[in-house]
């Protein structure tokens, strides 16, 4: 794991776990060291960052990999990392679009679901599998899912508030809350 550098003493857009599709313009951290990441660190323990060295966390499809919980800890981690005033970006899982999928008796419950590996397109039980518990990859299982209103409650107990909700899909979340 990467030690403190005090290159990075002050961040102005870190992105969490972006794996082998690292967004544009981002300080890359990730628990992987093969996909070219700035910070080699795992995103669900004490981070090597100081206080409010972040501008912009950015954390796409992440969070759900964290340890239930470990959750708390986590987000209360990225927020002592991010400045006053700053932003938090979190995309991940919506249980509450998801359970939708699987319980109606829709024929095409599948239409936008888009690629999905186990037999998820088929199959509505292999679907809800994979966002439960996803693959055999140790670090890229699924170990939690939210719902809006929690994922708020989880933030606004860490120091977020004055959320907005980005665009996407009904079984995600992308949301956006700064550190007060």
């Amino acid at each position: 794991m990467t030690e403190y550098d005090p290159k990075y003493d002050y961040i102005e857009k870190l992105e969490i776990g972006a794996g082998a599709n690292p967004r544009p313009g981002y300080v890359h951290l990730d628990i992987n060291p093969n996909v070219g990441t700035d910070i080699l660190a795992d995103a669900g323990k004490p981070l090597p960052l100081k206080d409010g060295c972040v501008g912009e966390l950015l954390a796409i499809n992440i969070i759900e990999h964290i340890e239930w919980s470990n959750v708390k800890d986590t987000l209360r981690e990225w927020g002592r990392i991010v400045k006053s005033g700053g932003i938090i970006k979190i995309h991940t899982n919506d249980i509450s679009g998801i359970i939708p999928l699987i319980t109606q008796d829709d024929p095409n419950w599948n239409k936008d679901i888009g690629y999905q590996p186990f037999g998820g397109n088929e199959d509505k039980w292999a679907y809800l599998n994979h966002f439960v518990m996803s693959t055999h990859v140790p670090y890229n299982m699924h170990r939690a899912v939210f719902t809006k209103p929690q994922m708020e409650k989880l933030l606004r107990d860490v120091g977020f508030d004055n959320f907005v909700h980005l665009p996407c899909g009904a079984k995600m979340m992308y949301i956006q809350g700064t550190k007060i």
